[in-house]
C-alpha cells in the first residue's frame, strides 16, 4: 500500500496527468475508500472519503450536500477543474511567501476554513476546537452564521 501510495503522489505531480480532477475522483474511488487515517491523504476528494468512514451518516449527508439542489456544490467541484498544477521544475523554492491580506488580516496562505453550520453535532468543542486548529497551523477560519459556539465563548477561550 506505501509504494501504491508513492506512486501515486508521483503521478499527481507529473505533467503527464493533464485532468487532475478526474484522477483525483478515481483515486478515490480506488483507494479512498481503504483510507482510515487523514495523514495518509494525497487530495480533498480522498479526505471526503476519510470523513466518510468516520462521521455518521446522517452527519455526513448535511456536510456532503448543498443548497438550492445541490447547483452551488456541482459548481464548485465543475469550477476546480479549469484549474490544473503545472509542475516546474529546476526552480529555486526555498523561500516560498504564500501569506495574504483579506480585509485586513494576515493569513499564511491563501487557504481558508470555509463555515460549517452546526459544528456541535460533530465534536464536543464544535469550532473552537476548528478555531485552535487554525490557529495551530497559521489559517484563517471564517465563522457560519448557523455556528454552535458564539464568537463570545471563542474569544473567552483564547
Amino acid at each position: 500500500m506505501l509504494q501504491r501510495r508513492k506512486f501515486l503522489k508521483f503521478l499527481a505531480a507529473s505533467p503527464l496527468i493533464t485532468n487532475y480532477s478526474a484522477f483525483a475522483q478515481e483515486v478515490e474511488e480506488t483507494l479512498g475508500e481503504r483510507l482510515t487515517d487523514p495523514s495518509e491523504v494525497i487530495n480533498v476528494w480522498e479526505m471526503e472519503a476519510v470523513a466518510r468512514s468516520k462521521v455518521p451518516p446522517a452527519h455526513m449527508g448535511f456536510l456532503s450536500t448543498g443548497t438550492d439542489s445541490d447547483g452551488t456544490l456541482r459548481a464548485n467541484r465543475e469550477g476546480y477543474t479549469r484549474f490544473q498544477i503545472r509542475p516546474k521544475r529546476l526552480v529555486d523554492v526555498s523561500n516560498i511567501d504564500l501569506s495574504v491580506n483579506v480585509l485586513g488580516a494576515e493569513a499564511d496562505s491563501p487557504i481558508f476554513l470555509c463555515p460549517v453550520g452546526g459544528q456541535g453535532a460533530f465534536h464536543g468543542d464544535a469550532e473552537l476546537a476548528v478555531a485552535r486548529a487554525a490557529k495551530a497551523k497559521g489559517q484563517q477560519m471564517i465563522l457560519s452564521t448557523m455556528a454552535t459556539t458564539s464568537i463570545e465563548a471563542g474569544s473567552r477561550s483564547s
